[in-house]
């Protein structure tokens, strides 16, 4: 039996997995409906969840522990089958970035259950650094706040504008950082960065743009035509002061080759008060990425009197439910950094259920009065 994966075997695998992710990706697009398209269809999707399957042989069963590890993974998977809950897996380390919700799980591994995506039985989250959070929950004392980074030139840019618009008219308060041209990057980060480090820093950033990596692997943003951010613009004026979830709509949110860590994600979360990140490693479509975030904000915000999910359920729940929807496993590219039991919640003590509170101490305090008065001297 071999000897454990090497980060260069490793890295070979996921490539060949996205080109075949790649190809079936543009066959579905296209959206075929004569035999032969659709036969195409089934042999790119066939190639996929090879290369899934392969992967995930080379991480758990093709190296010295396989046994062991193979023993409790199969027993964990079927108790998550049967009970239908997600099985919860923590990743540390330079292997964070691996997509792990695209290997594919070998139909032997479990008795008589079908072979299955781990994105469609497992919630997994990875950590950039030695420990991970403490924090479990981002409280909100009245307004949600959300600071969204919006690109120029998306497809989806008009799904993506009327979706913030109607979270804006749900009460929640959005600060756009939009129209970065060459002329007013530094103007507009300089004054971006009096919301994200003021005492009112959001509790979301959104990102909705294209991201590229450089030549040395480091990520370029680009938020309007001919205009590209870079890390050392964003630098300077980057820095939010509270904790946050850090929602990365973009293509390749986590860098892959080589594990450099030298991400957006990586930055975000070392910058930006994060204590959850959730990003692609991937170029994704616009359009599923826009079904994408209205599925995963409308699980993660806590509107209209609803408990918000923790973001892990929220990830694992709009993937799933775009997978069911639409067919494409563009969902399944998206990796959660940090707890994935992070939530919401309204602060019970602040806004209208703060202002009950604080009348029913005032009652309390005032029949306390009545019931044992203080004595006099």
């Amino acid at each position: 039996m071999a000897s454990a994966p090497q980060p260069q075997q490793v890295a070979n695998l996921v490539e060949d997995l996205f080109e075949a992710l790649k190809d079936y990706e543009a066959i579905l697009a296209s959206q075929p409906n004569d035999r032969e398209s659709r036969d195409a269809l089934r042999r790119a999707l066939a190639a996929l969840e090879e290369k899934g399957v392969g992967l995930f042989r080379a991480i758990f069963l093709d190296h010295h522990p396989a046994e062991w590890l193979s023993a409790h993974l199969a027993a964990a998977l079927t108790q998550t089958m049967n009970s239908k809950t997600p099985l919860i897996i923590w990743v540390e380390g330079n292997w964070h970035s691996l997509p792990w919700e695209l290997m594919r799980l070998p139909k032997d591994l479990v008795n008589n259950a079908p072979s299955r995506w781990l994105g469609e039985v497992a919630i997994i989250s990875g950590f950039l650094r030695k420990r991970a959070p403490q924090h479990r929950e981002i409280l909100i004392d009245d307004t949600i706040r959300m600071v969204s980074l919006v690109g120029q030139h998306l497809e989806s840019l008009d799904d993506e504008l009327d979706f913030l618009g109607s979270l804006e008219r749900q009460g929640v308060r959005v600060d756009y950082i939009r129209d970065l041209r060459a002329h007013k990057v530094r103007e507009i980060l300089e004054r971006a960065s009096d919301i994200l480090s003021g005492p009112r820093c959001p509790h979301i950033i959104h990102a909705a743009c294209h991201v590229r990596l450089d030549n040395r692997h480091d990520f370029v943003l680009s938020l309007h035509q001919n205009t590209d951010v870079m890390r050392s613009d964003l630098e300077p004026h980057f820095r939010v002061t509270g904790r946050n979830v850090s929602f990365l709509n973009t293509c390749h949110g986590l860098a892959l080759k080589g594990f450099t860590g030298r991400s957006f994600a990586e930055f975000m979360v070392n910058r930006s008060g994060a204590i959850a990140c959730v990003a692609s490693g991937y170029r994704v479509s616009s359009v599923n990425a826009a079904k994408l975030s209205k599925l995963f904000l409308q699980r993660l915000l806590p509107l209209r009197g609803k408990a918000a999910m923790p973001v892990g359920e929220c990830l694992f729940g709009a993937r799933v439910e775009l997978h069911r929807e639409t067919r494409s496993l563009l969902g399944f590219c998206y990796r959660l950094l940090g707890r994935h039991d992070i939530s919401m919640k309204r602060n019970a003590r602040t806004g209208l259920a703060g202002w009950l509170w604080r009348m029913l101490l005032l009652l309390a305090t005032a029949l306390m009065g009545i019931c044992f008065p203080t004595p006099s001297k």
